[in-house]
């Protein structure tokens, strides 16, 4: 599913992004927390960046969608959530999923 999403993501873009392995790191843990607190917003979402070296941040949340596209479809349906993954100054992405959340990360330096 996050492979796809990627593609996804980087199709609705003039650059693409790249893959990083710590944010999704991060991303997973992200979603985790939030399914594991059973809250569901953004709050608190910056704390995920505290120990990157991002300047630009991001968060795309989704949840409850069983394919990429359906998630990734949702995203782009929703103006300040098609602003991220679109948003020229972000260079990484990470992605990560649990049970039914699936976590966006941007990052730009």
């Amino acid at each position: 599913m996050l492979l796809t999403l990627l593609i996804l993501i980087n199709l609705a873009r003039v650059n693409p992004l790249v893959l990083d392995t710590d944010l999704s790191k991060l991303a997973q843990a992200r979603a985790e927390q939030l399914y594991k607190a059973k809250q569901w917003s953004h709050t608190g979402w910056q704390k995920s960046f505290d120990k990157t070296n991002c300047k630009y941040i991001g968060e795309n949340l989704a949840k409850d969608f069983k394919t990429a596209k359906e998630a990734h479809n949702s995203l782009m349906a929703s103006p300040t959530h098609k602003a991220n993954i679109i948003n020229k100054k972000y260079t990484l992405i990470g992605l990560g999923t649990y049970k039914n959340i699936t976590v966006e990360l941007f990052c730009g330096q």
